[in-house]
């Protein structure tokens, strides 16, 4: 563990934050309409529900004000859009709002929108593709004040293939979903399809040019589907979060998220039924030690011990036999954890409940994300922020895993404390307020009760990467 490193200290109560609740507007739905393409929705499987992100969704306008002399601000839900006020979008209004990181290809089947595309902003190229990103700036009022705009907006009547979706879907459900209702289900749905749109992303999950040039060039497995993705809704769509009584009495651990890559250590019992879903490994001998170091912790008398990035499993085997535990960050980081000790014998013990966990947190240090925390060359370190119970398919309480990593000696990113939400801030743009942190990304909102949660994104931190 490096020692001279500095997480962010903060204070565990923060100031409470005023600012004007935001009237939510109604507006009439569409009642009929004709066939369309489908649109994508979360598939159920075999598994936990993992987060997806919907890039691409038809909502309504909140509201509208006035921003400057040619453009106004609107409110989606919890987003703020400038548009232009000749595109006459106005309270109530129903559009198609593509969220920032999507990228929106200039050609191919929808070739016949470029124009439209290109109010998104200049010409790019991603992945082999020309389109155009969308993202966020930033912007002054007519009273000087900062304004951040994220994502970008458009008619629905723009889209006419996209409308007549909405038409058919409101027909289908006429009789079983109230407007509200209907509203919400929409949200669920992601019409990315219905614009060939991409997720813009960065590398895998660090910029270290070293570590990320070897992650890409060895074809790891994917990361376990078993295993909760610690991927987070934005706070942003978490519309019901100031309008549902029972908001108000929910319990939440607020922390802080860390600028760093996504990193999840497991250990599994060859009774879970998972066991025999994981990738094969070499038998463990002496000569398959010798080629590879890190099989003797992986594969271990009472289960399987593991270590995966955002979107890999990475399996001691598939590790160049050039790089040892020490060069290679993720499993330098669990070892240097004693993760592979603590895990087994906590399962052992009977402390982790089934025994089969995920330890998840961020991976922070040198040469990643600009290393902001200040760690010393080749020094990285794991910070717990949720631990999921494989056998039960849950988190466990936020709180518990605090207690757990005081328990194992790893640090747990800094907790700023326990708070019901509308005890702090009346709505999104308070909670927003709250998130404008040094060195983190934002906050982390854990629901104690069930361990549900949401991330409050600093703007600052977006606008700078």
């Amino acid at each position: 563990m490096a020692s001279n490193a500095t997480l962010p200290s903060l204070p565990t109560k923060a100031q409470e934050v005023d600012s004007p609740a935001t009237k939510a507007a109604s507006s009439s739905l569409p009642t009929n309409g004709t066939k369309a393409q489908e649109v994508e929705s979360p598939a159920k499987k075999d598994g936990p529900q993992n987060v997806q992100r919907r890039l691409v969704t038809v909502r309504r306008v909140t509201s509208s004000t006035y921003l400057n002399s040619n453009y106004d601000l609107i409110t989606i839900d919890g987003w703020k859009v400038v548009v232009k006020r000749t595109k006459g979008i106005v309270e109530g209004d129903w559009i198609v709002f593509l969220e920032a990181d999507c990228f929106v290809p200039a050609h191919g089947r929808f070739a016949k929108f470029e124009r439209l595309f290109a109010e998104i902003g200049e010409l790019s190229t991603y992945d082999g593709v020309e389109g155009y990103r969308v993202g966020m700036s930033t912007w002054r009022d007519h009273q000087g004040k900062q304004v951040v705009s994220q994502g970008h907006v458009f008619a629905l009547r723009e889209f006419p293939h996209i409308e007549d979706k909405v038409f058919e879907l409101r027909w289908e459900r006429s009789r079983t979903h109230t407007d509200e209702q209907f509203l919400n289900y929409l949200r669920t749905l992601d019409f990315r399809n219905g614009l060939d749109v991409m997720k813009w992303e960065s590398p895998d999950d660090n910029n270290d040019n070293t570590q990320q040039q070897q992650l890409t060039v060895t074809t790891f497995p994917k990361y376990p589907h078993f295993i909760l993705k610690p991927d987070m809704e934005r706070v942003q769509n978490c519309p019901n979060l100031f309008l549902k009584p029972k908001y108000r009495t929910y319990l939440f651990q607020e922390s802080v998220k860390l600028d760093g890559a996504s990193m999840t250590v497991y250990f599994l019992l060859p009774t879970n039924p998972s066991y025999s879903h994981l990738p094969t490994l070499p038998a463990l001998s002496p000569a398959s030690i010798l080629t590879h170091p890190l099989l003797q912790h992986a594969v271990q008398q009472l289960g399987r011990f593991g270590v995966c990035s955002r979107k890999h499993d990475l399996v001691p085997h598939l590790i160049s036999q050039a790089t040892t535990p020490a060069q290679h960050i993720y499993w330098a980081a669990a070892l240097a954890a004693k993760l592979h000790v603590s895990l087994p014998a906590g399962a052992a013990a009977g402390e982790h409940g089934s025994g089969s966990i995920a330890v998840q947190g961020e991976l922070v240090g040198a040469g990643i994300r600009g290393n902001p925390y200040g760690y010393a060359k080749g020094e990285h370190e794991f910070v717990i922020y949720a631990v999921y119970d494989v056998d039960r398919r849950k988190r466990w309480d936020p709180r518990k895993v605090v207690e757990f990593a005081e328990r194992i000696g790893v640090r747990h990113v800094p907790v700023r404390g326990y708070h019901r939400i509308w005890d702090v801030a009346r709505n999104h743009e308070d909670l927003v307020v709250r998130a404008e942190l040094r060195n983190a990304e934002g906050l982390v909102w854990k629901n104690v009760l069930d361990g549900r949660w949401f991330k409050v994104l600093s703007s600052r931190w977006v606008l700078e990467k």
